[in-house]
């Protein structure tokens, strides 16, 4: 499908690139796709917490399929659907992810339905190119925290999740683009402790990507209403990334203010990722480091504190299939003391479709 308005991710290195899709029709303007990828591999863990000393291995599959059709009524106008369902049953995930209209034309890209808000798409953040990302990272599901902990899995503002809102992207105007979201179905919240169901909030974004330079800035509130005074959430975040000759560079913040939260944990706080990549040949490398600061339960003011480290490698045996390996680190300390230090590796394949 032609893209009149790509949407730009700091993620680039990391999301699997689709060698191209499992299937394609066209008639005339109208265009039918399919796509998406498959993983498996086996993780180990060893993980140490204040409560003991756990050490698994286990075997895990999850994939992803992408839909989408397209009618263009010429060069610069077009309509279009997609959905994307994703599933992993080793934790018993199979759920639509997104499903949404779109239109783009002259003035922009307007999204409509079930999906993640705009800023977060166009985040810049610390590239990886493994099976365990760093930013909304999936090494917090083998290495456990201590009881109760809190954190911002992503310097991304991904506070609504993939519920029904309605997104809007501009044209490039000089490497510009603005980007506003706003939500129109309670949100399921942000993974963690932190699960209050918000009922309405908004996000809006600067970016600029131009000559192997990238920087997004983004503002969002969220809102739930309460008994007394409103539950409100309010984000800023900044990603960039610097691209060279095969070599990328990534740094982000977010940082997460909170009032009258009714909740005993909250997650409220900041996190902060960077990193490195480099791809040559069939071959990708990437370092990232995430730091993630929250105030957790209320009784204890020193707060959570995460520190997670991810080293990641691909080989791409063909176009479609890549060898994956990833070793990470995990360390957590919680307010009341507690403490969990583990690390992770993984090694498997990856079909992309």
């Amino acid at each position: 499908m032609k893209k009149v308005f790509p949407l730009v991710t700091g993620m680039a290195l990391a999301s699997p690139a689709f060698a191209g899709p499992l299937f394609e029709y066209e008639i005339g303007e109208n265009r039918l796709e399919i796509g998406g990828y498959l993983a498996g591999y086996g993780v180990n863990n060893s993980n140490a917490r204040s409560a003991g000393r756990d050490e698994n291995f286990d075997w895990i599959g999850f994939g992803l399929i992408e839909f989408g059709a397209e009618h263009r009524f010429d060069a610069d106008n077009a309509f279009g659907v997609k959905a994307e369902i994703f599933a992993n049953p080793g934790h018993d995930e199979r759920e639509l992810k997104e499903a949404y209209a779109y239109f783009e034309g002259a003035y922009g890209r307007i999204e409509a339905g079930r999906t993640e808000n705009i800023v977060r798409k166009i985040h810049f953040a610390a590239p990886n190119v493994g099976l365990l990302e760093v930013d909304e990272h999936y090494a917090f599901d083998y290495v456990a925290p201590p009881d109760g902990f809190a954190f911002l899995s992503s310097t991304a503002i991904t506070t609504d999740a993939e519920t029904n809102k309605v997104n809007y992207i501009s044209p490039a105007v000089g490497g510009f683009q603005l980007a506003a979201s706003g939500m129109l179905a309670k949100s399921d919240g942000e993974h963690g402790p932190d699960t209050a169901q918000f009922e309405n909030g908004y996000a809006a974004a600067i970016i600029y990507n131009g000559g192997g330079f990238g920087l997004s800035a983004a503002l969002a509130e969220f809102r739930k209403p309460g008994a007394g005074a409103d539950f409100v959430r309010r984000e800023f975040s900044i990603g960039s990334k610097y691209y060279w000759r095969g070599f990328q560079l990534a740094a982000s913040y977010r940082h997460a203010g909170e009032d009258d939260n009714p909740g005993a944990i909250s997650n409220a706080g900041h996190a902060l990722n960077y990193g490195a990549a480099y791809e040559f040949g069939p071959v990708k490398l990437s370092l990232s480091d995430n730091y993630s600061s929250a105030e957790g339960n209320a009784a204890t003011p020193e707060g959570d504190r995460a520190r997670l480290s991810i080293l990641s490698g691909k080989y791409a045996f063909s176009s479609e299939v890549s060898g994956v390996l990833a070793l990470g680190r995990a360390a957590y300390r919680g307010g009341d003391g507690s403490i969990s230090v583990g690390t992770v590796s993984a090694v498997g394949l990856m079909a992309e479709f």
